[in-house]
C-alpha cells in the first residue's frame, strides 16, 4: 500500500495552456513541471 503522500500525488492534476496572441498569432505555452507531458501548438 503506497503512503499517504504518494497517494495525494497521484489523486492531484497537472495541467498545460497554451496562449494565442489575437494580434500576432503567436502561441505562449507552459506546463507543470511536476507531471508528465507538454503544451504542444501549431
Amino acid at each position: 500500500m503506497p503512503g499517504p503522500g504518494l497517494t495525494h500525488r497521484a489523486l492531484m492534476g497537472g495541467g498545460q495552456a497554451i496562449m494565442i496572441d489575437p494580434a500576432t498569432g503567436a502561441l505562449l505555452g507552459g506546463s507543470d513541471s511536476r507531471k508528465d507531458g507538454l503544451a504542444l501548438g501549431y
